[in-house]
């Protein structure tokens, strides 16, 4: 299974849409951040991006290496959800947090956040 680390401490969420990217300026990101350098995209891949505009017709997530992120092509509802389920702002944190590792680790990724 495929491990995926989410910082707190960079982590933009519950803060709705607006303004929201897969990194900003400040260094914080979405979960689709870290998932996205996780999968070998840099930060300049990624830096200031939406949701779908790491790839091409909506393969939001597709690594450096080339092979196919399960949240890709066919899958863009996967991100979708996510991206919704970070940017809530109606949510409890630890609701956020369970949430987001269920879907990852639907799909094979364990998540883990520290600090």
């Amino acid at each position: 299974m495929k491990k995926l680390i989410i910082d707190r401490k960079k982590w933009y969420r519950g803060r709705g849409a607006s303004g929201s990217s897969l990194l900003l300026s400040d260094g914080t990101m979405c979960c689709l951040g870290f998932y996205a350098l996780s999968c070998g995209k840099t930060e300049d891949d990624i830096s200031g991006k939406q949701l779908f505009a790491v790839g091409q017709n909506t393969n939001c997530l597709v690594s450096a290496k080339g092979e196919a992120a399960w949240l890709g092509r066919k899958r863009e509802g996967l991100c979708v959800g996510l991206a919704s389920i970070n940017d809530d702002v109606f949510i409890s944190q630890q609701t956020r947090e369970s949430q987001i590792s269920e879907i990852f680790e639907n799909n094979g990724v364990k998540v883990k956040f520290i600090n």
